[in-house]
């Protein structure tokens, strides 16, 4: 999902990666290792794509 959203492959692996204020502090990697923080991943990732408050 993150592939599709951002302009390179490179940008969404290093998004992934950063620490968000959104998920604690924790990276969507770490965070997506729950169901919980994979729909928070996601919402994210849609508020990004369709300009909704991140």
């Amino acid at each position: 999902m993150a592939n599709d959203i951002f302009a390179s492959e490179e940008d969404a692996f290093a998004w992934m990666r950063k620490s968000h204020p959104m998920l604690d502090g924790d990276s969507p990697f770490q965070a997506a290792k729950t169901s919980f923080g994979a729909q928070s991943v996601k919402d994210i990732l849609l508020a990004i794509k369709y300009g909704g408050a991140v």
